[in-house]
């Protein structure tokens, strides 16, 4: 597979929204979608808003495509975020 991996960004947040949707197994749930993970509060607080101070990740980038792949990213929960 020919890939590159670059910093996600805030254009990045619709992808990071499926991804936590495919992380989380909401499809083992029945007819959640990603829209589900939106309303979710305790699963809102990983992407919403992304490109915060403290957010921090990667994207991988099929190259043949264009297309992402995959994403790994943390985020500094603190007070109100929590």
């Amino acid at each position: 597979m020919d890939y590159s991996i670059r910093p996600l960004t805030q254009k990045d947040e619709p992808f990071l929204w499926q991804m936590l949707y495919e992380a989380a197994h909401l499809v083992e749930e029945g007819n959640l979608t990603v829209q589900d993970a939106k309303n979710n509060p305790d699963l809102a607080k990983y992407v919403k808003n992304w490109g915060c101070k403290d957010d921090s990740g990667f994207v991988a980038i099929l190259e043949s495509s264009n297309q992402p792949v995959g994403a790994a990213w943390l985020r500094l929960l603190t007070g109100k975020n929590i």
